[in-house]
């Protein structure tokens, strides 16, 4: 007989008492496979409750796979497999799953770069953090922002709250197309698409031009999310190195002619010309045109990520690559997330009309479209002149900012261990490590013992070979031992910090710094 023990006063509905009891008695083996169930009518007297709720409870009893009911038949015992509890068993791999991971997934781990040092969150609020390449949330526009979300939902009600173009917003769009003329680049909207940030139009490009197993050539250093954007891909890195005044050029071309006409030829160039990503230099006007002339002389587009490109303090920005492209080689990837705010996440690509289409149609298989709502409220948030207003107060504010960390490095840091240049805008300040017996480990422990982190220089790299080929152009020290990765290069962010706390932290910065002589 079915026992089961009903509390009328319980906050639980009965229905579910009667489920969870009944899963206990079948998990228990108490109830045995195969094993009928008393009819629905005969229960509900027994319990004295209604037909329907053990009728109820019988159907999430069968939509968990506890029974089987048929019509005309008694609801039986069935022995579904236990719910897999804990961390460990939801974890545990006995089914060989890591054999069937793309090639793609498992260049990420020879990639890792992502993983290595992972952002320390133990800190708490004595950590000054210059690692993350996040916002001041204390300069974030709310209030503006929050009245053009009010005002389009207002104005436009439901519409925006449907699906939309993949392409992007039409006004917004628009409105790109006409502040990149303000930067010299001829521009109509149906040649821009908007994306979830800068990256994914980088991914679409990818996706576009680099066939598995080809090629993409990048700085080294680099942004580093487009190491594992591009293992998964299937792309073979093209590694060149960085000189003063940019990519090295000529290593680019020797590059190209090695691997032309090969499976793994150089199919995209990708670069960071303005405010680069980690190393904060702006290439010159001769060096752009140089390396504008190297993709028409090989027709290979190129990604230009300008992602910084407003964020500029001291004397003007050099135009972009795109300014000069009269052939179609060069896509323009813009970014809203590093002036405005990241959670956003709207970007575009501008580049050549029929790619765009084509990017379009990439981009409505993968994820149809972006947000048509937060599009419209970032449009009526740019046209009412609060982006220009914004944007004037972030570049003024970190201006500032900047003085303040240039100034804190020349006092602070230990010119015989540490070098740097000043970047003429952006957030980022890449600094020369030399003569130090450890490895990075060591040194971010060492950092966070005095109370401030920074991103470590391995970060940037593709690969070991290419951290040590850049530490011995600028005289970087050997490992300390272990194989791991030696302390080289620091970069610091100041993009989430205020001036106290850039004083305070490149302060504790060259302390740690000066004690390991």
């Amino acid at each position: 007989m079915l026992l089961l023990k009903l509390e009328s006063g319980a906050r639980e509905p009965i229905y579910r008492q009667i489920v969870r009891q009944i899963v206990d008695l079948v998990e228990s083996d108490a109830l045995l496979e195969g094993e009928a169930l008393p009819p629905s009518r005969e229960l509900a007297e027994r319990l004295s409750v209604s037909r329907f709720t053990v009728a109820q409870a019988y159907r999430e009893l069968w939509a968990k796979g506890y029974v089987d009911s048929r019509p005309g038949s008694y609801t039986k015992v069935r022995k579904r497999p236990k719910l897999a509890v804990g961390r460990e068993a939801r974890e545990r791999d006995e089914s060989g799953l890591d054999d069937r991971f793309s090639a793609g997934a498992r260049a990420l781990d020879q990639l890792g770069s992502l993983a290595r040092f992972p952002v320390d969150k133990r800190g708490g609020a004595e950590l000054i953090d210059f690692a993350p390449l996040a916002l001041d949330t204390r300069l974030f526009p709310v209030d503006a922002m929050r009245t053009s979300f009010d005002r389009v939902l207002t104005k436009r009600h439901a519409t925006l709250l449907n699906y939309a173009d993949p392409a992007g917003y039409a006004p917004l769009r628009e409105y790109i197309a006409a502040r990149m003329r303000m930067h010299a680049v001829e521009a109509e909207a149906d040649e821009v698409l908007i994306t979830h940030g800068s990256l994914q139009g980088l991914d679409l490009l990818a996706r576009l031009f680099v066939d598995p197993g080809r090629s993409v050539a990048i700085e080294q250093p680099t942004f580093s999310s487009v190491m594992p954007l591009f293992a998964v891909r299937g792309a073979r890195i093209g590694a060149v190195p960085m000189g003063p005044e940019g990519m090295d050029l000529d290593a680019l071309e020797a590059l190209i002619r090695e691997r032309l006409g090969r499976m793994d030829e150089v199919s995209l160039i990708y670069s960071i010309p303005t405010f680069h990503n980690p190393n904060g230099i702006t290439t010159g006007q001769p060096h752009r045109e140089r390396l504008l002339a190297l993709c028409e002389r090989y027709r290979i587009p190129l990604a230009e990520d300008s992602f910084q490109e407003e964020i500029t303090y001291f004397g003007k920005a050099v135009l972009p690559l795109k300014s000069m492209d009269t052939h179609g080689l060069v896509f323009y990837l813009g970014s809203f997330s590093k002036v405005l705010f990241p959670g956003v996440r709207v970007g575009w690509v501008l580049g050549r009309r029929d790619c765009i289409q084509r990017l379009s149609l990439l981009k409505r298989v993968e994820d149809i479209s972006c947000s048509p709502f937060v599009q419209a409220a970032l449009h009526h948030f740019c046209e009412s002149g609060a982006y220009e207003l914004h944007l004037r107060r972030v570049n003024r504010a970190f201006a500032k900012r900047m003085a303040v960390a240039i100034e804190a490095l020349e006092r602070h840091l230990p010119r015989d261990l540490a070098s740097f240049d000043v970047p003429s805008g952006g957030y980022l300040i890449w600094i020369r490590l030399a003569g130090l017996r450890l490895s990075e480990a060591e040194l971010l422990g060492r950092l966070r013992s005095a109370g401030v982190s920074a991103a470590p220089g391995s970060l940037f790299f593709a690969s070991p070979e290419e951290l040590r080929r850049a530490a011995g152009e600028t005289g970087g020290s050997a490992a300390a031992g272990g194989g791991e990765a030696a302390a080289r290069f620091l970069r610091l962010c100041i993009s989430s910090l205020d001036a106290a706390e850039i004083e305070e932290g490149i302060r504790r910065l060259g302390t740690a710094l000066s004690k390991l002589r």
